[in-house]
């Protein structure tokens, strides 16, 4: 018979072993726009996978042999789903959300355009914008110190 303690150590130490193994953080060569967060999504979801399915599995057996097959199924796939989730959402999963959460927020707001990409290579031929590397400058002094500065009747109508 397996003790609760036990139990608990074969079911957690893998699971946070994995997750704190792996590293997390971005690579700054960039060359595609969101290529950044394309990325984050696919490291989110090999993450969460990897964790889920050892940790759902781990559990799945462990209950298995305590309480009986059905109820090591149902108690794997849950907590796989669970621990996936978390770790996905740790490892790149979060940025992702907050993200398109954002750009939501803009494109609702009538700020921005929710194809930026497109928006910003259309300035780009305009030559109201230079592309370089992965950043866009803006090419008329004026036109960036103008805009980097607060119009005082938003901010009036803000106060």
């Amino acid at each position: 018979m397996i003790t609760g303690d036990v139990a608990a150590g074969l079911v957690l130490g893998p699971g946070f072993g994995l997750a704190l193994g792996l590293v997390s953080g971005l690579r700054q060569e960039r060359v595609a726009p969101n290529e950044g967060i394309r990325r984050s999504v696919r490291h989110a979801l090999r993450a969460g996978l990897v964790a889920g399915l050892i940790s759902g599995s781990t559990v799945g057996i462990l209950f298995a042999l305590v309480r009986g097959t059905a109820a090591g199924s149902v108690a794997g796939v849950g907590f796989g789903l669970v621990f996936a989730l978390i770790v996905g959402l740790l490892f790149g999963g979060a940025a992702v959300m907050q993200h398109y959460v954002m750009r939501a927020f803009l494109v609702r707001a009538r700020v921005a355009p929710w194809r930026y990409d497109a928006f910003l290579e259309a300035m780009v031929q305009r030559l109201l914008l230079r592309r370089s590397g992965n950043a866009y400058l803006f090419v008329h002094r004026l036109l960036r110190d103008y805009l980097a500065e607060p119009d005082p009747d938003r901010v009036q109508a803000a106060a």
